[in-house]
This record gives C-alpha cells, structure tokens and sequence, in this order.
C-alpha cells in the first residue's frame, strides 16, 4: 500500500494504513520469533544465545537500513531539493525493495526448513 504514494496522497490514506499494519505484524513476528529462537537452548546457555540473538538482530537492521538507503538515494536524486516527486519515487523504489528483501528472506525460510525436515 505505502509503494504507491504520491505527491497528491494523503496522511491517512497512504501511510497511517500501512504503518499500523507494519506495527502488528513486527509485533506478531518478533515475540514468536525469539520464542522458535531460544526453543531448545539449554538453560546454561539461554544468555549466550538470547545476547546472540539481540546482537543479530541489531546487526541485520543496520545492514537492512543501509541497503534501503542506498536503494532510496539511487532511486530519488535530488530529493533533499525542492523536487518533492523525487523524494516520493525513492520512498516507492525502497518499500518496494524492502518487499523483495522480505520475500527473499521467506524462500530462504522454506527452503532452510525443507533442508532441516529432510536430514
């Protein structure tokens, strides 16, 4: 929904929507995921690996973060200017990118799953 905004769009149509959708599903995501993360991890270890956890996630976000702006600085330049279209066309290409990021890390999922289920 947020990749086809426009300089036309409002608040409340274009990213209200789209930004309460984006805070359920991290929030739906998240606490399962440190759940399926830490299923199985000895007790002894269960510091070790929650510490390993954070420290991947802060680090997948940052190398997340950088590749979007590298996708929106590609995609909108000049945007810092007086071209607002500009910056709108670079918010497209990034949340864009960002669905492919996701889609990608969901094959990876399935696939790694399949592997795991198989062996």
């Amino acid at each position: 929904m947020a990749a086809t905004l426009s300089t036309g769009g409002g608040y409340w149509t274009t990213l209200f929507v789209p930004l309460v959708v984006n805070g359920f599903g991290v929030g739906l995501v998240f606490m399962p995921l440190s759940v399926l993360i830490l299923t199985g991890i000895r007790p002894d270890q269960a510091g070790a690996a929650s510490g390993l956890m954070q420290t991947m996630q802060q680090v997948g976000g940052a190398l997340g973060f950088s590749a979007l702006v590298t996708v929106y600085g590609s995609a909108a330049p000049g945007a810092g200017g007086s071209r607002p279209d500009a910056m709108v066309e670079g918010f497209s290409a990034d949340l864009l990118a960002a669905v492919a990021f996701m889609a990608v890390a969901f094959v990876l999922l399935l696939v790694s799953r399949t592997a795991a289920d198989s062996t």
